[in-house]
Formats: C-alpha cells, structure tokens, sequence
C-alpha cells in the first residue's frame, strides 16, 4: 500500500477512533447508570458514584423533550431595575438562580443569557414543574419589620369604618358590609395553649413563645351595617385581624386596601405602616371556615435579608411533627438583631418574605448570636425551598416567565423511544435499499452512512449539545443527505462503465463529475442549517446543530471515506469489473420535460391559488402557541384504562375551571385518552391599564395559574386520574418575537441560497431557484391549510429543511446542465440541452426521493404525535421539491433564455 493510502487509512482510523471514545461514556450511562432508582444510587459506593458522575458531565444532553423537563425563559422587570445598570443586574439574576438550581438538585441545568433581558433556563428531570417555578421566581427580599400594637390597629379599623361611613353615607351599605350570619363573631380563645396555626379553634400564641396580651377595648370587633371595614373581620389577637376566607371577605378587604384614600387613612392614624397578610392559615370559626390573618405593620425595616448567612430546614421543637426555617446573621447582622430584640421586648417583630408576613412573634428579651427561625405549617418541600432561597440570596430585580415549556417524565421517555425507533427504521430501511441496489459499492456506502452516525454523535457529546426528538430528525436527514452524495457518485461511476472505461477510470471520473454537485447541493442546506441556527430557537436551534453536524460530516464520509475504500481496493489489483449493481430504476429517457412547461405552470398555479384560497378563507395560517401566545396543556387521562374517555367532560371540566376560549383536541390513538387544550390567552382577570403596559399579559403568576386551574378542574372531574404530559406557555410579546424571527428566518434562508447559486451560476438561475423555492413553500402551506395543521416552531424547521432539499435538488439538475452545456458549446438548443441534463440525472432523483421519503415515513409511523407533523411536511416538501425542480426551476431559466434572445434580436433589427 503506497504512503498516501496509509495516511488516508491512519486518518480514518484514528477519527473513527477518537468518536468511539467520545461515545463510549454515553454507551456508559445508557447501560449502566440511566435507570437506576434512588434507592440503587444510594448503595453505590463513593467511586462508582464519582465515576457515575463523571459519566454524566461526558455524555451525550438528551433534551428535555426526550427526558422530561423545564424549558422557561426569565424576563426582568426593567420597571424595578431603578437606576442600576441591565447588564450587573442580568449576570447577579443568573449567578443566584445557578445557585438555587444547584442546590434544588436539578441534574445538568442549564442557564444562560438571552438578550439584554433575558434568561434562559433548562431544567432537566424536573417532575414538579410548579414548586419548581416558584423557586425559580421568589424574589426572596426577606425583612424584619415590628407589628404595631394592638390598640393602633383598632385606631387603624376604626379610622377606615369613619372614612367610608362618611363618604357613603347615602349608598346602599347592605352589600358591602358583611353578612353576619355565616361567621358570628369568634368566642374568646382559650390562651393556655394553642396557637395561631391550630385549626380547631381560636386561640392564643403558646405563652412559651408569645407572651399573653393584656385585654384591649375593642379586641372584639362589633359587626355592624355601618362597621364595613371592621365589619368584615371576627376577631383581633395577638397582633392580627382575623378574616373568613369565604369568598367574599379577604377578597372585599383587598379591595379596600387597594384604595388609596384608605392607605392615606392608615398613614394618618398611623404613620408609617401598612397591612400584609400571612402566608399562615388562621383558625376556623365556629362554623368551620378558614380565616386568613392580617398584620399592621411598619413601612420601616428593621433589618434586611442581605445580612443572612445561612438557612437550614429542621424540625420545629414547639410543634411536633412540623418544621422551621433556622437562620443565621453575620457578624453585623448579628449586633443589629441583638440591639433591635433588646428595645423592642414585649413587641411583636414581623418576619416578611417577599411582602408576606412568615411569622410573628413576640420579643421576650434580648436576643443575641443573631440566630432565629420562622415558623409555620411547612411542608417539607416548603421548608427546603425557603431556606434554599434565604441562602442563595434576594433576587436583585422582579422576573416574569414570558415562555415555559414543561414535558412530563413519561411523555419524554415515549419520545425517546420512538423518535430512536423511527431513526433505527428508516436507518435500516436505507441501509437495505442500498445493499440490494448498489451491492458491494452499497456495502461501501452502508458504512460510511454508519460512521457519518457515529461522527455526528460524538461531536453533539463533545459539543454538549442536547440530542431532541426534531434532533433526531435532523440526524436521519443528514443521513438522507450523506446517501444523495453516494447516489450522485455511483451513478456518475455507472456512467462511466457503460462507456466501456476501466474500473479505476470509472472510479477516479465518478468523483470528479460529481463533486461540484455534491459540494453545491450540501453548502446550499448547510446555509439554511446555519440560518436556523442562529435565528431559531428551542426544537429548532436542536435540529440546526444536528443537520449542520451532519452535512459536513456526510461530505467527509462521501468524499473522503468511500473514495479511500475505493482507492484501496483498485490499488491491490487491477479490477475488471465492480460490483456496484446493474438494476437501473430508469433506464435511458428522452423525456421533453421542458415543452411541457406550459401545462406545468399551469397546474402550479392552481394548485397555489387553491392553497392561498384555503387559507383566505380559513382567515390565515392556524398559528400554534409558539407564534400567537397562550397556554397548551396536554394531559393523559387515565380513568377507566381501556375506556375512550368522553371528550365532552373535558371540555366541561376546562369551561369549569373558567376558559371558555379554548380549543381540544385528542391526540394519538383513541384508546390513549391522550388530549390537547389550548388556550388563546393567559389572562385569568381583567388588568388595569398599569398593569397590561407593565406585564403586557406576561405575569408568571397568571401562566401558572393556568396550568394549575386546568390540572385541578381536571383531577376533580376524573378523581385524580390525569397525568401532566407536557405544558407550553408564551407570552404575546414573545409569541410575536417568534413569528418574526420565524418569517426572517425564511427568507434570509432564501437570500443565501439564491445570491450563492447566482454566483456559482448566473443571475438568471438564481432567480430561477428561488421561484422554485416560492413555489415549494406556497403549495406545502397552501396544502397545510387545506388539512388545518397548526404551524409551530418545529414546522418552521420543516419548512427550512424543505428550502434546503428543494435548492439540493435544483443545483444537481443545474450543475448536469452546466456540464451539458459546456461540452456541447451549444451546438443543440437549449430546450434539448437541458431536457438531457434533466433526464440525465433523473435516476438520481428518483433515488434520492425514494430513500428519503424511506426516513420520513419512518418517522410519521414511529416517531409519535409530537414529530407528526414536522414528517409530514417534509414528505409533501420532498414530492414537490422534486417536482419543482425539473418542472418549476429549469423551466423557468429556458423563458428567461427566449425572453433575452428575444430583446436581443429586437434591438438588432
């Protein structure tokens, strides 16, 4: 073997075996460590639990929709920016929720920044979509505030009755005030023992913790027709109002609160203090409704959170069974805490989260070290959650979640297993095709397919770059492009040995015809991969790093793998004949596809005008979350397994929960009771004009709320029976954003193929492509109204790839044409010169379009509901992408030929 064959060989060798072991942690943790139970991680010793994860950080992301997780992107507020600089505020947002999210546990999370504004976050493995939404979004601005005395709320109270007394004295009191009867003002409590907290009855602070106060006029309020603030309470202890949480007199005291001649009512009788409510559920009444607790406390703070240094969840010794946030001061905290308890003994001293009061208790005397605690009726994933916050520190800024994305753990495992059986298919389907079809050189090609695999792989895993279901497709799309590069190869080596020329002269000219072609119609989609990478986003961006991997590593392969394997075998001993197949899809053809020009234009046009008129009529494309916001919602409802679960009860059970707005659907087989619900709007209340301009229907609390109401209405329907599958959630400002991005994509896609085909060509077959494209993207949207598909980001994707395929397939047609051209010098017409460029590369074609739509029908059969669609359009796009470009494009530039030669012969007569 001469020196050149042996570099070739090493250089195979050695790439083929860094990819191998690159993968090999994948190959890793998929056999050994992907399915482990916590209880199985927990019996691993130390080093295999460290080699576990270093495993982990080496193997190749599955994105969330193949694993399960959050997708949320973070917007802060510029309104509470104040005067501090976007860019501080942005990195300090990401460096607390990094530490929060670590110390959450999430597994591989990714953050990073997005614009100037933004921040994206990945969680990966997330079950508990909603605490860990609230994590993300606590504020945590953490601060110790004294409760006023009990005589200056009464003071407060009767202040505010004064004020509406005397400016309603005329109206109709009966509404306003409270209706006595369903909640009678509370006995006098038992203050021996019980607590705020104890739901029984009322009662006082254990005396252990919160001394006993003296008994002040007034700590009974009267409820009376004109009493309407103080009306609506039953009772006043320890420092808090008590208010019936029976759908009416929280929410009327808000209200009130609201106003802001009662806020200056407070300030008058009381300067420097509001009311906050409790984040504790005060006792029932006698009667058995809940009471939620009101605190007047000082606008003044005491002492910040900023001085915390440490905060632990652990059992709370005065109630057995609960638990307490135990938290630490520094140094200077420390002094200060210890100065504050020592002045105020006797005094109540609020703790607020966030503009909630945690906790509220007594002062019995000096308290230094600066530790304390807060109580309450804690969970246990509560408690964690706030000293997790406590500790990581106060966000610098408000946040919104403009965009979530949440796919439940069963959704992405079923995604990951059908999107590899779809890939394994279509892969093996091929591989066969190719075998059967090109024999020995199939075998050739089969190989260089797989190591195109294992190269793409190995680069996403060095990458870090997640492997997602439209990942996927890209992936088997790439190797649909890596067999084209093969096809136009063999066919030109066929070619070859028809002419009677030797197995090495066939070879060595098989290259080189094809390799303007195969150079041409791969940089032509990597252009549109590229788009699609630096203007998409989520499933899109996914799909671009694959695709983009993908096309340089089949030109590799291609040219440089199968051409070695060639070279190698031609050079032992001179071949006289190559086994690369006989059977010919189509023979030799004469077709006059460019006389029939005419009949194709027309046919085009109506089919196009068809389209255009499905979607007048339909009052446009049917536009998915992604691009009009809103909120989606899959659920599996799982009552009665085997039973169709009646369609009508959920919509029932969504108009329940308060959308009226909503459109649902099943999805996959009937028996799955697998069901869609998408809502046009987020918005759960009318918002003032502040609020719209300031949220501009963004609110993290409203999307969540959404999801919520949705799932609770939902399991209080089926009896809990329903399983969250995945949730999609993007505001209008983002939605718009999308949608922009999504047409710029396109058409800067299109910009790219044409200006690059015009330089490789002429102007004229430019012009020509990108008709063709128009073409290609009207008839499949036309097509996709027609059967009322919904466009999403992942169809965009489609709709790129489709650019990308259609200019492949013209360029081939283009180049055989050029090459015409060039050794006939034009001796023929252009009308015979292209119909035999035309018909001269037909075999290709048809090869090409068979083993592709082999992968996407792979894909439509295996790959589920979620990659439904996106197959779907592509196989539309490869049918009409292969008309266009031999009825559409080549056409096209022949009218171009005879409008010109026209004005030509014009000007000379």
């Amino acid at each position: 073997m001469d020196r050149n064959l042996t570099v070739r060989m090493v250089t195979i060798l050695v790439i083929l075996g860094i990819c191998l072991y690159l993968l090999y942690p994948t190959y890793q943790y998929f056999t050994r460590y992907r399915n482990l139970t916590e209880e199985q991680v927990a019996e691993l010793s130390e080093t295999e639990r460290r080699n576990a994860r270093e495993v982990l950080q080496k193997s190749m992301k599955l994105g969330l929709d193949l694993q399960g997780g959050m997708h949320l992107v973070l917007e802060i507020d510029e309104a509470s920016l104040g005067g501090g600089d976007r860019r501080d505020a942005q990195d300090r947002v990401m460096e607390i929720l990094s530490t929060r999210v670590d110390q959450f546990g999430v597994t591989e999370p990714t953050i990073t920044r997005q614009g100037t504004n933004r921040i994206l976050m990945q969680l990966p493995g997330v079950e508990d979509p909603e605490r860990a939404k609230g994590l993300v979004g606590d504020v945590a601005q953490l601060e110790f505030r004294m409760v006023r005395e009990q005589v200056e709320i009464v003071n407060v109270v009767q202040a505010i009755n004064d004020l509406l007394v005397g400016k309603e004295a005329d109206a109709d009191t009966t509404a306003a005030a409270a209706d006595t009867s369903v909640a009678p003002p509370m006995a006098a409590a038992d203050t021996s023992s019980a607590s705020p907290a104890d739901t029984s009855a009322v009662a006082a602070a254990d005396t252990s913790i919160l001394p006993e106060l003296p008994d002040l006029p007034g700590s009974e309020l009267e409820v009376a027709d004109s009493n309407q603030f103080g009306g609506l309470f039953v009772d006043l202890n320890f420092g808090a109002l008590y208010a019936p949480d029976d759908g009416y007199r929280v929410e009327r005291v808000e209200e009130f609160l609201q106003r802001e001649d009662v806020r200056a009512a407070i300030n008058r009788t009381v300067p420097r203090s509001e009311f906050l409510w409790s984040s504790e559920d005060g006792p029932l009444t006698p009667d058995g409704v809940p009471t939620k607790l009101l605190y007047l406390v000082s606008t003044q703070v005491d002492l910040k959170g900023d001085r915390l240094q440490d905060a632990r969840a652990e059992p709370d010794p005065d109630r057995p069974g609960g638990l307490q946030v135990r938290f630490r001061l520094d140094r200077r905290g420390a002094r200060k805490f210890s100065q504050l308890t020592a002045d105020n003994v006797g005094k109540q001293l609020s703790i607020v989260l966030d503009g909630v009061v945690k906790s509220a208790p007594s002062i019995r005397g000096r308290i230094p070290g600066g530790e304390g605690s807060i109580s309450g009726s804690f969970t246990d994933a509560q408690a964690r959650d706030l000293a997790i916050v406590l500790r990581a520190g106060a966000l610098p800024v408000q946040l919104s979640i403009v965009e979530e994305r949440t796919v439940g753990p069963t959704l992405g495992s079923d995604s990951l297993s059908r999107g590899l059986t779809a890939a394994l298919v279509g892969l093996g389907v091929t591989i066969l095709f190719l075998l059967i079809y090109y024999q020995f050189a199939g075998l050739l090609a089969s190989l260089a397919v797989i190591m195109n695999l294992v190269i793409v792989l190995a680069a996403m895993a060095t990458l870090r770059a997640a492997l997602s279901l439209p990942g996927i497709a890209g992936l088997v799309l790439a190797v649909a492009m890596a067999v084209d590069a093969n096809v136009l190869i063999f066919e030109r080596i066929r070619e070859e040995l028809r002419k009677a020329k030797t197995v090495t002269a066939s070879v060595d000219a098989g290259y080189k015809n094809a390799l303007s072609a195969i150079i041409d119609s791969n940089l032509t989609t990597l252009f549109a991969g590229i788009v699609l990478l630096y203007a998409g986003t989520g499933p899109i961006k996914g799909f671009a790093v694959t695709l983009c991997i993908g096309i340089i590593a089949s030109m590799f392969t291609a040219l440089f793998v199968t051409r070695f394997a060639f070279d190698a075998i031609t050079h032992r001993r001179r071949l006289k004949k190559l086994a690369i197949g006989s059977f010919r899809l189509v023979g030799d053809t004469a077709i006059d596809f460019i006389g029939k020009r005419r009949s194709s234009f027309v046919l085009s046009t109506i089919v196009i005008l068809v389209g255009l008129g499905s979607i007048a009529v339909r009052g446009g494309i049917r536009l998915g979350v992604d691009f009009t916001g809103g909120v989606q919602v899959e659920v599996a409802i799982e009552e009665n397994v085997g039973e169709v679960v009646d369609i009508g009860r959920v919509r029932d059970a969504v108009a329940a929960a308060g959308y009226d707005n909503r459109n649902i659907q099943q999805v996959g087989g009937a028996e799955q009771n697998h069901f869609l619900i998408h809502l046009q709007t987020v918005e759960e209340r009318s918002l003032s004009p502040d609020e719209a301009e300031a949220q501009e229907g963004e609110s993290s609390t409203i999307a969540t709320t959404t999801s919520e109401r949705i799932l609770q209405s939902l399991r209080d329907e089926f009896a809990g029976a329903v399983t969250l599958r995945s949730v999609e959630s993007v505001g209008p400002k983002v939605g718009n954003e999308l949608r922009n991005a999504a047409i710029e994509g396109v058409l800067a896609a299109m910009l790219l193929v044409v200006l690059y085909v015009a330089w490789r060509f002429e102007f004229r077959y430019g012009v020509a492509t990108l008709a063709a494209v128009a073409h290609d993207v009207l008839v499949t949207l036309g097509l996709f109204s027609l059967f009322n598909k919904e466009m999403t980001l992942s169809i965009v994707a489609a709709l790129l790839t489709l650019v990308g395929y259609s200019v492949n397939d013209t360029i081939v047609i283009f180049d055989r044409i050029r090459e015409e051209l060039k050794q006939k010098q034009r001796r023929e017409s252009f009308e015979s010169i292209f119909n035999a460029g035309i018909n001269k590369t037909l075999t290709r074609t048809i090869l090409t379009s068979f083993t592709t739509l082999f992968v996407l029908v792979s894909l439509l059969v295996y790959g589920g509901e979620v990659i439904h669609d996106f197959a779907w359009v592509l196989m539309i796009g490869v049918i009409v992408g292969t008309y266009s470009s031999i009825f559409v494009a080549a056409p096209l530039v022949i009218v171009w030929q005879k409008r010109r030669a026209e004005r030509e012969a014009r000007r000379a007569a």
